[in-house]
């Protein structure tokens, strides 16, 4: 039972750390998008002698990239307090998996103790044997 208990804490502790993984890509991403934005932001222009009306669609057009960008930020924002979440779960889940490590150690012990005690009285036994057939 134990044994059951522990793979399944290694399973979910396993799963834990795919999801944090893929949560981590996703906020690579995010970054990845927001610098594109903000390239974009930086290097967006009219002509030297452009009109104004090409002014004004300038200024709504940054007005859109910075609008997105804000979004992704808030995206990005809360991939990370997914990702702490995901942390809690993490720690967690090792410090059951390492306890259930520790009952197994316990019961391996126990285990060879028994044995050992097995043998000793087998031992015993095959030895008064051998006495009490000799006298």
């Amino acid at each position: 039972m134990i044994y059951k208990l522990h793979n399944l804490k290694k399973m979910q502790l396993d799963q834990e750390l795919v999801a944090k993984q893929a949560l981590v890509a996703q906020g690579f991403d995010c970054d990845n998008k927001i610098q594109e934005l903000q390239q974009e932001l930086n290097t967006t222009g009219v002509k030297a002698f452009g009109s104004i009306g090409d002014f004004k669609v300038l200024a709504i057009h940054k007005d859109s990239i910075k609008f997105e960008q804000n979004q992704i930020k808030n995206q990005k924002r809360l991939i990370e307090q997914k990702i702490q979440i995901h942390n809690q779960k993490i720690v967690e889940l090792n410090k059951e998996l390492e306890q259930y490590k520790y009952l197994i150690e316990v019961d391996k012990k126990e285990k060879r103790k028994q044995e050992e005690k097995n043998e000793e009285l087998a031992a015993s036994e095959f030895v008064q044997a051998r006495w009490g057939a000799n006298l």
